[in-house]
């Protein structure tokens, strides 16, 4: 698992020698420590998800996205 967390910008919420865990602590941490606010990238996040996802070693991945709206902030579009 992972996270990316993102408003107008785009961050991982792992610290950056952790590439994927199965902790639910660091997983629950990563999503607590940006606050909520600004804009919404949700098009160049999902990107960089998917992205980082062809790092994955399983054979099957699920990307989960969480958002409180549509985009209106991303450099990519639908």
């Amino acid at each position: 698992m992972f996270t990316i967390v993102f408003n107008e910008h785009i961050r991982h919420g792992l610290p950056e020698s952790v590439a994927f865990t199965q902790s639910a602590p660091q997983i629950e941490a990563a999503v607590t420590k940006f606050p909520p606010g600004g804009k919404t990238a949700l098009h160049d996040a999902v990107v960089e998800a998917l992205e980082h996802l062809e790092e994955a070693s399983h054979q099957k991945h699920v990307l989960v996205v969480l958002s409180d709206g549509e985009d209106n902030a991303s450099m990519h579009s639908a």
